[in-house]
Order: structure tokens, then sequence, then C-alpha cells
């Protein structure tokens, strides 16, 4: 492969790690990633423990949340035979690619890393909307709070029921369907759906989509 394959798309990254391990070694890679850890602390404890056995590195930098200052994102580090470190910052991984490297080594920094796992915070409701970027069609999250709403109090006796209902099957896994409300602006659609999203406990990828007609407001929810 040429030089100029190395630069594989790879969203959040000038690098593409696979295609930089073929580049070097002219092998297919074994692949072992572990998420949800603090790179930043992570970083710094390998580049004192393993500074011996660093044999050469590449690290990109960039403006993370229109920071003043670009902080590192990914850093390669390439040591023993054929093993590449990539601690990618922006998506909390560490990934390890190796060939002819013995298994016992690579394992050994596998488990040091895990003492830099980080805690599950609880998950705080929010919505995504659909938003057009320069990369093309994102989700931008919103937290959003749970509204001081009463089911018996705000709506008719008969919607206290198609809240379980809804309720119930938004609980399920594997479940999808449309949910239709409708009334007069003002009786409470908009509210009842942040009601329902900070009442689940689970995460739940949905469609909202809102039009008015003369005397009243349609809002149909899809949910999957």
């Amino acid at each position: 492969m040429t030089i100029s394959e190395v630069f594989a798309e790879r969203k959040g990254s000038y690098l593409n790690e696979f295609t930089l391990f073929v580049a070097h070694f002219n092998s297919i890679p074994n692949f072992i990633h572990e998420v949800d850890i603090d790179c930043k602390k992570a970083t710094n404890w390998f580049a004192e423990n393993y500074k011996s056995e660093t044999k050469d590195f590449y690290y990109d930098k960039r403006y993370f949340n229109r920071s003043k200052k670009a902080e590192i994102d990914d850093i390669f580090y390439f040591l023993y035979d054929d093993l590449i470190v990539d601690f990618d910052t922006n998506c909390s991984t560490v990934r390890f690619l190796y060939r002819k490297t013995e298994l016992s080594k690579v394992e050994e920094i596998v488990n040091a890393i895990h003492k830099f796992k980080k805690r599950k915070q609880k998950q705080k409701p929010e919505i995504s909307l659909l938003v057009n970027s320069i990369s093309g069609i994102e989700t931008k999250s919103l937290q959003i709070t749970k509204p001081k709403l009463s089911i018996e109090d705000n709506y008719n006796e008969d919607f206290k029921e198609i809240h379980r209902t809804i309720l119930k099957r938004l609980s399920r896994k594997n479940d999808k369907g449309l949910v239709l409300l409708h009334g007069k602006p003002g009786t409470g659609k908009t509210s009842y759906i942040r009601y329902l999203i900070a009442s689940l406990k689970r995460m739940l990828f949905s469609y909202l989509q809102i039009w008015r007609v003369p005397l009243q407001t349609q809002v149909l929810f899809q949910f999957s």
C-alpha cells in the first residue's frame, strides 16, 4: 500500500490505526479495544512506565468544545515486535493492534489500563436532535428536566390507562411503534413527551414530528 492510504477516513482522527498497522508491518493485525477509559491519565501512566519499550509514536492535537488551547486527541505508540497502542481521548477508547508481539505482553498492558476505567455516571434524560453539519447529518443531544406533571390532574381520566400502555411498550426490549397525540395548543403534548422520556430507564431512539392544523396540533411520536 502507498503511504497516502494511511490517511483513510476516520471521524475525529487524521490517522486510521488499521491502515497504519498495514503500512508499517504489511500484515493484518489482531485487535483488542477497551472502552470508557480516562485516556489522559492512562497516557501519562503509559508514557512513564513504557518509555524504554516505546520505539516511535504519532499524535494529533485538536480543539475540544471550542477551547482556546489544542489538546492531544489520538496518540499512537509503537513498541515490542509490532504492537500499536492507540489512546483515543475523544472516544475514551484504547486500541491494541498486534500480530507477532507475545499476547502476554499485550495483556499486561490491557489489564493495567483497567485501573483507568471511568465510573459510570447516572445518565441524565436527554433528547437528540438531527442537525445538518459540514460532515453531514449528526445528532445534537440536549438534556431535559422532568416536568412537575401529574397524569391524573393534568389530563383526562382515560389518558391514565393510555399512559400506562405507552410506558409499558417503551420499556420492552426490541419494541417499536407510533403514537399520535392531538389536541389544542397548550394542552400538554410536549410536556407529556418530556415527562415520558425522563420516566424511562433505558435509552430510547425516537423521531418526533409536530405540525399544526386549524384549532389543534398533531404530534407524531415514533419509537424504536
